[in-house]
């Protein structure tokens, strides 16, 4: 993988000063550590924490020029070169909270603005209520079909899921947020046992 970057086994070379030496004022680094700090790989690098299974799956999909779809649940901190990738990111709405720094309460429109801030599109799914589908032209909220709820478990999954297999077979985001609304729906609406 192209990647314009180096990569190494498990160290402590950066923070030490050993294999491979400290990174230098304005460099960032991509880490998998669970620790970090201010100055923690040199002092004026940035240091980001991800899942190696996300960082590499970004970077396939920039390298290719392919729609990364992201559903970080549950909520971990990630790199902001993740979140950049993000086409959409699906969260629900506690998720939405988090990736947005916002409060319980906070104006939904300014935590779409926040996401934005962070990602190429977000979809932010509000149960029963309704779907937030927003890129930077445009928001639209769709209307989750009503049906009498038997068992939600999977809801979420079974939504990014159907949402992410329609995008990859070319619908645009907005069509495919209002299939996945209905499969999911439809989803509810049975016993765990039928599906």
């Amino acid at each position: 993988m192209d990647s314009g970057a180096i990569f190494s086994t498990s160290t402590c070379g950066p923070c030490l000063g050993g294999y491979m030496g400290v990174l230098a004022k304005g460099e960032r680094c991509v880490s998998t550590t669970n620790r970090n700090f201010v100055g923690r790989q040199g002092p004026g690098v940035r240091t980001h924490l991800v899942n190696p299974g996300m960082a590499a799956a970004a970077e396939w999909a920039r390298a290719r020029h392919r729609r990364f779809v992201l559903n970080p649940s549950p909520v971990a901190p990630l790199g902001e070169d993740v979140l950049a990738d993000a086409d959409p990111l699906v969260v629900n709405e506690s998720e939405a909270l988090y990736y947005a720094d916002a409060s319980a309460g906070d104006d939904p429109d300014e935590i779409v603005a926040r996401l934005l801030e962070r990602v190429r599109t977000v979809v932010i799914t509000r149960g029963a209520d309704d779907v937030v589908v927003a890129t930077e032209d445009y928001v639209e909220r769709i209307a989750v079909p009503r049906v009498r709820a038997v068992d939600t478990t999977g809801a979420g999954d079974h939504f990014a899921g159907t949402l992410a297999a329609l995008l990859g077979t070319g619908h645009d985001l907005f069509a495919a947020a209002h299939e996945a609304a209905r499969a999911a729906a439809i989803l509810v609406a049975s016993h765990r046992a039928q599906r």
